[in-house]
């Protein structure tokens, strides 16, 4: 009887430890949300992001904002830094900044005619909303410290060629959480069918 028993109450020890073992579901990576909208990827294979297919001028002036939300949002000492540069290269830089403005304002009136202010307001807005985007804004401000600093000292006229050489690395830390969400999403795909595959968020 007491055999029976030691062998009951093992066997209900064994079934409880394997359901603790169970795979649990994937979680989001860097503390996002699990809903999250992630840009779709295009027939390239590269995430569609609002600072995608730009003249270089166009492209000035989106790293101007991305420059500016890191002043804005960077602690710390690289905020510090980030701050001294930024505000530097609108004086600076000035004439070149007012020329990639003109450049996105012209672009603006003649694809949208009348209501270009209202498109022009609504892009602006994605561009700043992304390059805000809590999970890779550590990454984010690491690179723009050094971007800022270096946009100082690119000669004027040379400046729209460097925003457009250096977007691609302001973007990067966001990529990368893209491509880390993405995983995710494959992974709790394939847990919610059994077939665990957990993603361990970052």
């Amino acid at each position: 009887m007491r055999v029976s028993l030691v062998i009951a109450a093992l066997s209900s020890f064994m079934l409880a430890a394997g359901a603790s073992a169970a795979p649990t579901a994937p979680l989001p990576p860097d503390g996002a949300a699990a809903n999250l909208a992630v840009p779709r990827v295009g027939a390239d294979g590269q995430f569609e992001t609002p600072n995608r297919s730009h003249s270089a001028l166009e492209t000035l002036w989106h790293l101007r904002a991305a420059l500016n939300v890191a002043a804005l949002n960077c602690t710390g000492e690289a905020a510090e830094h980030i701050v001294a540069d930024y505000n530097a290269l609108l004086v600076e830089r000035r004439l070149a900044l007012a020329a990639a403005n003109t450049a996105v304002e012209a672009g603006m009136k003649a694809r949208h005619g009348e209501s270009w202010q209202e498109q022009h307001d609504a892009d602006m807005t994605r561009v700043y909303n992304f390059f805000s985007q809590p999970p890779a804004q550590r990454d984010f401000c690491i690179i723009a410290e050094q971007v800022a600093y270096e946009a100082r000292t690119v000669p004027e006229a040379a400046l729209a060629d460097f925003a457009a050489a250096r977007m691609a690395v302001l973007e990067a830390p966001f990529l990368a959480f893209y491509a880390r969400y993405h995983a995710y999403r494959v992974a709790l795909n394939r847990w919610q069918a059994g077939q665990p595959g957990q993603t361990a968020a970052r």
